[in-house]
C-alpha cells in the first residue's frame, strides 16, 4: 500500500481592474503557506506592484524573502521573464518558492489579459474567424511566437496567421485597440 506522503496545492485568481488586472496566488503544502499578489499593467503587461504574505514557513528566516519582491516591479511579462524574475526576487537572498508562486501569478496573467481583451473587444473579436483571431494576436503580440508548441516558430498555428490576409476585421480591431489605449495602431 503506497502512502501520500506530500500534497501541495496552487490557485490563481484574476480580477480586472481599470488599469489592468490583479494576480492572487496562493501555495499549500505540508510545510508552506504562501500568498503573492500580483498587479499588472494592461496593455503593457507590467508589473506595477506586487505584495505577499508568508502565513506558515518552515523557517523565521523565510519571512525576509518578503522585502525584495519590490524588485519584480516593472518586469514585463513576455519572454525571459523567468531568468529576470529569478534575478530579481530569487537566489539566497529570496525564496524560490515565493519567486515559483509569482510565476505562476505572471503566466496566469496571459489568460487574464486575454479576458480583457475579449471583455473590451468582444463584438469585433466574434465576429472573427479562428485564423483571424489568431494573425490579430500575432500581430498585437508577437512575442508569443515560440512560447509554446501551438505558437512554435515552425507551427501550422503561426504559419496560417502568418498566410492569412490582413482583413477589414483585424484592421478594425487594431485601430480600435490603439484608439482604447490611445496608442498609434499596431502595423
Amino acid at each position: 500500500m503506497n502512502t501520500v506522503v506530500f500534497t501541495r496545492n496552487k490557485k490563481v485568481t484574476i480580477t480586472h481592474t481599470e488599469s489592468g488586472m490583479i494576480v492572487s496566488a496562493t501555495m499549500q503544502d505540508n510545510n508552506h503557506k504562501i500568498e503573492a499578489v500580483v498587479e499588472i499593467s494592461f496593455p503593457e503587461m507590467s508589473i506595477i506592484a506586487i505584495s505577499g504574505d508568508m502565513i506558515r514557513v518552515p523557517r523565521p528566516e523565510c519571512h525576509h524573502a518578503l522585502g525584495i519582491l519590490p524588485k519584480a516591479i516593472g518586469l514585463e511579462i513576455k519572454k525571459g521573464l523567468t531568468l529576470r524574475m529569478e534575478e530579481a526576487i530569487g537566489g539566497n537572498c529570496g525564496c524560490a518558492h515565493l519567486t515559483n508562486l509569482v510565476m505562476e501569478a505572471c503566466h496566469a496573467s496571459i489568460q487574464g489579459q486575454y479576458t480583457k481583451f475579449r471583455e473590451s473587444f468582444s463584438d469585433i473579436l466574434d465576429a472573427m474567424s479562428p485564423d483571424e483571431r489568431t494573425r490579430a494576436y500575432l500581430d498585437i503580440h508577437p512575442s508569443i511566437v515560440n512560447t509554446c508548441v501551438v505558437f512554435r516558430e515552425d507551427s501550422e498555428a503561426i504559419r496560417e496567421a502568418r498566410n492569412h490576409p490582413e482583413t477589414y476585421r483585424i484592421v478594425k480591431l487594431k485601430e480600435q485597440i490603439a484608439s482604447h489605449f490611445n496608442k498609434k495602431p499596431i502595423h
